[in-house]
């Protein structure tokens, strides 16, 4: 073999080995952020194994399923609405396996709705209670009855837990900064843990 066959073959098989240690790697450790605290004037709400926290207006009318809250308010002066519903990965409606981020982007357009919305942007990321895919999108833009929908999906071994924002867009400018902290705020599983 020649010098150039020869080199040629080391390549070869040096690009081999990276390629079978970069397959057997291990999985990349994620750090999560640090739960804020909770801000005065805000409550929390805990119904089993899942809490969420919102600024106090929005509690006036709070329910709860198995595994889940809902939280709803009409804010004056025009009485436009804002709410939160938040589940558990343990709740009752749940995306078909394999769980990829596309699959779990699909089932998270038509959580709460039923249906997607006209328009939305998807991402991934890091909340302290896991990593989420989250969709941001607008239902009936452009309308009086338009409203900004945040939804994040936090997949887990069990199931997806799930927590939605949803503001009439009248209120988005005086709700901005909660619709961000309430998903940084938002925690399941952890009655178990304590």
């Amino acid at each position: 073999m020649s010098v150039a066959g020869a080199a040629r073959a080391w390549r070869l098989s040096a690009a081999i080995l990276l390629v079978i240690a970069g397959c057997s790697a291990p999985p990349e450790t994620v750090t999560l952020p640090t739960r804020p605290p909770v801000p005065d004037g805000w409550i929390e709400i805990e119904m089993g194994t899942v809490q969420v926290a919102v600024p106090a207006e929005w509690g006036p009318d709070i329910g709860s399923a198995p595994g889940s809250i809902l939280v709803s308010a009409l804010i004056p002066p025009g009485a436009d609405s804002v709410g939160v519903a938040a589940a558990g990965p343990r709740g009752e409606r749940q995306p078909e396996p394999p769980l990829t981020d596309e699959r779990l982007t699909e089932f998270l357009l038509t959580w709460g709705a039923g249906r997607k919305p006209e328009v939305y942007s998807s991402s991934i990321v890091l909340l302290p209670a896991g990593r989420a895919v989250a969709i941001r999108a607008t239902y009936m833009p452009g309308t009086p009855d338009s409203t900004e929908v945040h939804v994040y999906g936090i997949p887990t071994a069990v199931g997806v837990a799930v927590i939605q924002i949803i503001v009439d867009t009248d209120l988005l400018d005086r709700y901005e900064s909660a619709m961000e902290l309430i998903p940084q705020l938002f925690r399941f599983g952890f009655a178990e843990s304590r």
